[in-house]
């Protein structure tokens, strides 16, 4: 008895990706070579086939011979590229492969693409002068509340990198006591007082509880 493997029942990808498309063949644990599985590609939107020899979408059925992977025996590939089949089209696609011949060796399956407009690695965002200035606004108004010290967006940043990365130490009394350091290690950046979670005063003990150190 023969089978097949496609690689997935669903794919997602993004918009203008080429695809792949694979299948392998096998029977009693055993690649099978020498066959011609074919593969037709449905848009969703419409049921029109997309034809590979024309690049053009269509009522009649069409289909796609698959190549045998030289380096692989019994896998079968046919490439397809959105961009150029399809360009910048948010859309699903059934994928139907199938081989005929004898009972033992014939095949049906079926993978759904969905394209879609997502982020992949290596993408680049592009941000207005309007978009950036907007998103330091908002960092500024949640770190300084509503920037009560009159900073400056840059002095905002820098706020920012000292509070990450600075020396804190808890230091013993319950006012003031937990300081954050300047970028020398030795001049007072920032004070605050400890509370606990009713906003109670907690009283440490004499020395130096806990330090973070710088960060590396």
């Amino acid at each position: 008895m023969a089978g097949f493997v496609v690689s997935a029942s669903s794919v997602l990808r993004k918009v203008n990706d080429s695809v792949t498309f694979t299948v392998t063949l096998v029977k009693n644990g055993l690649p099978i070579s020498g066959k011609a599985p074919v593969v037709k590609l449905i848009r969703r939107s419409d049921g029109k086939f997309y034809n590979w020899n024309l690049n053009v979408w269509q009522i009649p059925v069409a289909a796609k011979t698959m190549f045998e992977n030289l380096n692989a025996p019994g896998v079968y590939e046919a490439f397809w590229d959105q961009s150029s089949a399809d360009p910048n089209n948010v859309e699903d696609y059934l994928a139907i492969f199938s081989a005929n011949g004898v009972p033992a060796d014939r095949f049906y399956g079926t993978i759904e693409y969905s394209f879609k407009q997502i982020a992949a690695p290596g993408d680049q965002m592009a941000l207005t002068t309007a978009t950036i200035q907007a998103i330091r606004a908002e960092i500024m108004g949640y770190v300084v509340g509503g920037n009560p010290l009159g900073l400056t967006t840059e002095d905002t940043w820098e706020m920012i990198r000292k509070i990450l990365n600075n020396r804190l130490e808890l230091q013993d009394g319950s006012t003031n006591n937990w300081i954050l350091y300047d970028d020398d290690d030795a001049s007072i950046y920032l004070r605050y007082d400890v509370r606990d979670v009713t906003g109670g005063s907690v009283v440490s003990a004499t020395g130096v509880p806990a330090r973070r150190t710088r960060g590396t």
